[in-house]
C-alpha cells in the first residue's frame, strides 16, 4: 500500500486517499463491525468517485455509510471536503470539528491536521468548531457509537437466548457446533470487547459526562448479566 504524508490541513496528496482502503482495517483495537468485502467495496467505490470529481456522491458515502462505522479516515475526509469546498460549501469550523473527531484515537496525522487548522481559526470560529465537535461526538464519537452498537448486540443476544428456533440451528460444516452457538459466542465476545473499549475511552475522555457514564454503566450491567446467562446455558 503506498504511503503518503498529510502535510497540512490545506493539502491532501492524491495517494493519501488510498489510506481509506486500509485505515478502517488497521484500527484493530476498535471493536467495530468486521471489515468484510462489502465494506472494502464501499471504500474502493468512494475513492473512485472522489478521484473522478464526483464530490457530492463521495461526501454522502463518507458521511452516511463510512463515518458512522467509526472509520476515522472517512471522518477526516468529510472534514477535508468541508475545508476544500468539494461537494459542500467551504466551512472551516466544520472542517476543524470533523478533523478533531477523526483524531480522537490520537493518530498523529489527524492530530496534526487538527492542530494546524485550529491555529488558523479566529476565536469565534474556534468556538463554533468546538460546538460542532460536541454535536459530532454525541453522534459519532467512539464511545457513543459503540454504546449504540452495544444496545443492538444486547438485543440480538437476548433474542437468540429467548428463541427456541434460533437455539436449534443445524450443525455447521466444520463440526465445531451449531451455527447458532457460534453466533452466540461471537456476540458474547463482541459485547465484552466493546464494554472494555468504552470504559477505557470514557475514563480517558475529559469531556465524558455523568450522563455518558450512567449510560455506560447501565449497558455494562445488562451486557455482563446477559453474557453470564448465555454462558451458563451452554
Amino acid at each position: 500500500m503506498p504511503r503518503s504524508e498529510i502535510s497540512g490541513p490545506r493539502t491532501l496528496p492524491v495517494l493519501a486517499v488510498l489510506l481509506a482502503l486500509s485505515t478502517a482495517v488497521a484500527d484493530t483495537d476498535f471493536p467495530a463491525n468486521a471489515a468484510g468485502p462489502s465494506r472494502i467495496d464501499i471504500q474502493r467505490k468512494v475513492y473512485g468517485l472522489f478521484e473522478d470529481g464526483q464530490y457530492e456522491r463521495a461526501l454522502i458515502i463518507y458521511r452516511k455509510e463510512l463515518a458512522p462505522t467509526g472509520d476515522k479516515f472517512a471522518q477526516y475526509m468529510v472534514g477535508y471536503m468541508h475545508l476544500a469546498g468539494k461537494g459542500v460549501d467551504k466551512d472551516m469550523p466544520a472542517a476543524a470539528a470533523w478533523f478533531r473527531l477523526a483524531a480522537e484515537r490520537r493518530e498523529e496525522r489527524f492530530m496534526r491536521a487538527t492542530e494546524n487548522l485550529y491555529a488558523e481559526l479566529p476565536l469565534t470560529q474556534r468556538l463554533r468548531a468546538d460546538e460542532l465537535f460536541l454535536e459530532l461526538r454525541r453522534e459519532l464519537g467512539d464511545a457513543n457509537l459503540l454504546m449504540s452498537f452495544l444496545d443492538e448486540d444486547i438485543a440480538a443476544l437476548r433474542a437468540r437466548l429467548r428463541s427456541p428456533s434460533l437455539a436449534q440451528s443445524a450443525v455447521d460444516n466444520t463440526g465445531n457446533g451449531s451455527v447458532s452457538e457460534l453466533a452466540v459466542v461471537r456476540l458474547e465476545s463482541r459485547i465484552m470487547a466493546r464494554l472494555n473499549y468504552v470504559e477505557g475511552a470514557l475514563r480517558a475522555d475529559p469531556l465524558a459526562s455523568d450522563e455518558d457514564m450512567e449510560r455506560f454503566r447501565e449497558l455494562q450491567r445488562r451486557g455482563e448479566r446477559l453474557v453470564r446467562e448465555s454462558r451458563r446455558s451452554r
